[in-house]
This record gives C-alpha cells, structure tokens and sequence, in this order.
C-alpha cells in the first residue's frame, strides 16, 4: 500500500522523483511495507 506521506516526499524530489518513483514501485510490488522514518521513506518486511 502506498503512503501519501512518501508521495509528499517525492514531489519535492526534484530531478530525483522520476528515479525514486521507480525504485519505489519495485518496492511495493514486493510487498514491502512504506512509511517514513529519520525524514526518508522507509521500506520493512512483516513489520521488521
């Protein structure tokens, strides 16, 4: 599932967002959960 605050994070992104949007696709389709942590998206399996 995709966290709208990871979206707010990629937006200000700049010449990295194409990039990052990409990496973050890969992630999710991997059943990775998405928040963010210490200001960066954070990716965990089962919770860990």
């Amino acid at each position: 599932m995709m966290n709208p605050k990871v979206a707010a994070y990629l937006d200000k992104a700049g010449e990295w967002k194409v990039i990052l949007s990409a990496i973050r696709e890969l992630l999710i389709s991997c059943e990775l959960g998405e928040e963010v942590k210490w200001g960066s998206p954070t990716y965990t399996y089962r919770g860990g």
